[in-house]
């Protein structure tokens, strides 16, 4: 733990050792302050970002907090408004760069699951939608990823998403320091399960989720799973918060005590993909424990005709369910976390 520690500090010194103001968009922001800007983004189709900037009254590190991009991720937007208002940068460490939403338009369109992170050719039937993704993809990760020495990526689950809570993390097969640091940092954040991802060398390669790009700018990432089924109040929102609160004390940002729950560390899953188009059955829940071979859903045609029995290809937690009635062929049923004891 101690060499850990270390090596993050070793890792970011050279960025910040000499930080006094903080420079955003042109802006000076002093020491001891907090600064609220929407950023524009577009030319002929305009959108806004919202970016808080809290500049802490000492010199420290930049953890970069990026909210997620499903519309209906309602957990992660009002734990993030409860950060920035009850954030003392007269506390703080170093600097916090929120993303409060990085999507809006689709936030008040309440038009489910439009990723603008994960492909820029999403939305195909409009050059002018392309084109803002891209933009905004483009901001995100030279004005703010870029400006981070840790990064935070938070997720909720959508309007069909059913996930258990958990900090993740992605393995970097050319920097096994930065793994480790990365490791560390979701180990402390305070959630039963920590889940390694990017074990497949070639599928990190090739992936165009952020929390992957990050690993090429040699920056620590990690993401926060929490929240299901458009649950915006009560636990979901405390827990977010107090993965952020554990982290910034794990990285000497703020004082405090965090908590110190021993997490279960998962390094490999396994997907049960549907075969068939209809309905969906089942009564098992993220978070339960599954035997290889146990019987976890069926599929029925829309006469009720039983099409597929689901079972479980592993043995392990459930991680991920889809949450809705119906399903198509190809749809992702369950994301299984395979534990060693």
């Amino acid at each position: 733990m101690k060499y850990l520690i270390s090596a993050i500090i070793l890792f970011s010194i050279g960025f910040f050792m000499n930080a006094q103001e903080f420079f955003f968009e042109s802006k000076k922001i002093p020491l001891n302050t907090r600064f609220d800007t929407l950023i524009t983004i577009g030319d002929t189709v305009k959108t806004e970002i919202p970016v808080t900037v809290i500049n802490g009254k000492q010199k420290g590190p930049v953890l970069g907090i990026i909210t997620w991009n499903h519309e209906y991720d309602y957990s992660q937007i009002i734990a993030i408004q409860k950060l920035i208002q009850k954030a003392n940068s007269h506390e703080i460490k170093g600097t916090l760069l929120i993303v409060n939403i990085p999507n809006v338009p689709s936030l008040m369109s309440r038009v489910s699951y439009v990723d603008l992170m994960k492909s820029k050719n999403l939305n195909k039937s409009s050059s002018k939608n392309e084109k803002k993704t891209e933009q905004i993809r483009e901001f995100i990760t030279k004005k703010i990823i870029n400006r981070c020495n840790y990064l935070v990526h938070m997720c909720t689950g959508d309007a069909y998403d059913d996930i258990i809570p958990y900090a993740g993390f992605y393995n970097y097969y050319s920097d096994v320091q930065l793994s480790e640091i990365t490791k560390a940092m979701a180990q402390n954040m305070g959630f039963n399960y920590v889940v390694a991802l990017g074990n497949n060398e070639k599928i990190a390669k090739d992936s165009i989720y952020t929390s992957r790009k990050d690993k090429y700018q040699h920056i620590p990432t990690v993401f926060i799973e929490c929240g299901s089924m458009r649950q915006e109040e009560g636990k979901e929102v405390h827990d977010l918060n107090k993965a952020l609160n554990n982290l910034m004390i794990y990285l000497q940002m703020q004082q405090g005590v965090k908590s110190n729950i021993p997490s279960i560390l998962i390094e490999e899953k396994e997907n049960i993909i549907s075969n068939s188009d209809g309905i969906f059955y089942s009564d098992v829940k993220a978070g339960d424990h599954v035997k290889k071979g146990q019987k976890i859903g069926y599929i029925t045609d829309f006469f009720g005709n039983k099409q597929e029995e689901i079972k479980a290809v592993v043995s392990g937690v459930v991680l991920y369910k889809i949450g809705t009635l119906p399903v198509k062929k190809g749809d992702q049923l369950f994301d299984i976390g395979i534990i060693y004891m």
